[in-house]
């Protein structure tokens, strides 16, 4: 794991350009509400609401690239870009935690536990230095991307954390509130960075299904059978009934780009 992470730093490091690419200049070099002293709360304000790409805005996104501005008194595309890269490594690191709690406690699996530990290590260290990923990284506004990857992954791993534990015990409706609350509070922070955000709680389903199988206190639990099955559904449904009543949306968000 170190060696990866070393690995990962390194190798964007040596690759992070003083410049910047295509939607990362309107977004941050030409946005005259992000290029703020940060004195004023209402800059600040007005510098994460300053785009509206998306229809969240993706604010929390944009207040990282204000603090930053402000911090070192302008835009450096390169430090910009080293950001990211640590962005980049904690969400390593949040995947690992992740894969280290479902895979320990998996009714399905039962691994040991040097099983568990070879695996999350072997898995995060191909996604951190999985080439996919330079695009991301290392075009500076997809830091977007990258914070929306980071708040689901916390989210899955704070969430399960909560959900291991109805393994032994029968969970109360205090327990399922709390589930639903922490599920809500990462999917917010996560879409709030950007849109894909909002697939936390169907990464959530998935998670279930493949390693959980809805057992609870040694059982198997109608109520999460059918609460991971309906949200599972819900989603496969708007995939296959949006394009066929709306195509015409689809269309448009092509319409600024030179391919259909």
């Amino acid at each position: 794991m170190a060696v990866a992470v070393m690995l990962s730093i390194t190798i964007y490091a040596m690759h992070a350009g003083n410049f910047v690419l295509l939607d990362s200049t309107p977004v941050l070099y030409t946005n005259a509400e992000i290029l703020i002293s940060g004195a004023h709360f209402d800059e600040w304000r007005t510098a994460a609401l300053s785009i509206k790409t998306g229809p969240l805005g993706r604010t929390l996104s944009l207040l990282t690239f204000t603090a930053e501005n402000v911090i070192r008194g302008g835009f450096n595309a390169a430090w910009m870009k080293i950001t990211n890269a640590v962005i980049h490594v904690l969400t390593g690191g949040a995947i690992w935690l992740f894969l280290v709690k479902v895979l320990s406690h998996s009714p399905l699996l039962r691994l040991s536990r040097e099983q568990v530990s070879t695996l999350a290590c072997l898995a995060t260290a191909l996604w951190l230095l999985h080439p996919l990923h330079a695009s991301t990284v290392l075009y500076t506004v997809q830091r977007m991307t990258q914070l929306a990857a980071l708040f689901t992954m916390l989210g899955l791993w704070h969430t399960f954390r909560l959900r291991v534990e109805w393994l032994e015990r029968a969970p109360g409706p205090e327990d399922y509130s709390r589930l639903a609350l922490l599920g809500l509070i990462w999917t917010l922070l996560a879409a709030y960075s950007k849109e894909n955000g909002l697939l936390l709680p169907f990464f959530f389903a998935v998670t279930e299904l493949a390693l959980f199988r809805f057992r609870i206190a040694g059982g198997e639990s109608v109520l999460m059978r059918w609460g991971v099955l309906g949200s599972l559904g819900v989603l496969l449904a708007g995939l296959v009934v949006f394009p066929l009543l709306r195509p015409d949306v689809i269309a448009e968000w092509y319409s600024v780009r030179d391919f259909t």
